[in-house]
């Protein structure tokens, strides 16, 4: 009651990933905020299966979702959301957005709503593109080498991933691992 579960999860590793996380928001006051940022490299495949449901009146529920493929990878996610009958007065949001690096990369984003009581605000959204042209000629305008823009776009893109976090030292220590994760690839 009148709690907030903040869960990030940043998935950087592992040729094959599958996470299934479930929240039940059973109290009045209750929210979840959860952010997901993957970065795909090589063979990587990575699904991520999210439940969020809303079992009662006057709870909130956010889904940030960013996934960055390169190469031959492949990004799932999947956010089921749903809200009892009886549940109004519920806020509850989910965003996928998928950066496409390769042409051979891929990403799929699978919103599931299943909404019964008539007062809420729901809403999802899903995104795929390849990397800004304007964004990375900016880039290389002031110097950086193409490989060097695009680490610094992907970097810029993952860590957008939290923002809907509010822990500041949480999401800290998370970009912390994000940029040495990125840093290292960089190196390869």
């Amino acid at each position: 009651r009148d709690a907030t579960l903040e869960l990030a999860t940043l998935s950087i590793g592992g040729l094959r990933c599958k996470s299934d996380v479930r929240t039940r928001l059973t109290a009045s006051g209750a929210a979840l905020r959860q952010a997901i940022s993957v970065h795909g490299l090589g063979k990587r495949h990575v699904d991520h299966h999210i439940e969020i449901h809303h079992d009662v009146a006057h709870t909130d529920s956010s889904l940030n979702v960013h996934a960055a493929c390169d190469d031959r990878s492949h990004s799932i996610a999947t956010g089921l959301l749903t809200i009892a009958e009886h549940a109004n007065h519920c806020d509850a949001g989910q965003v996928f957005r998928n950066l496409l690096l390769s042409e051979t990369a891929r990403a799929e984003a699978i919103p599931e709503l299943e909404v019964l009581a008539d007062e809420v605000a729901a809403a999802h959204g899903a995104a795929s593109a390849p990397v800004d042209k304007h964004q990375l000629h900016y880039l290389m305008s002031r110097g950086l080498d193409e490989e060097t823009a695009i680490a610094l776009l992907v970097e810029g893109f993952m860590q957008d991933g939290f923002s809907s976090l509010e822990n500041e030292g949480f999401v800290a220590e998370i970009r912390a691992q994000l940029a040495i994760h990125l840093e290292e690839e960089l190196k390869r």
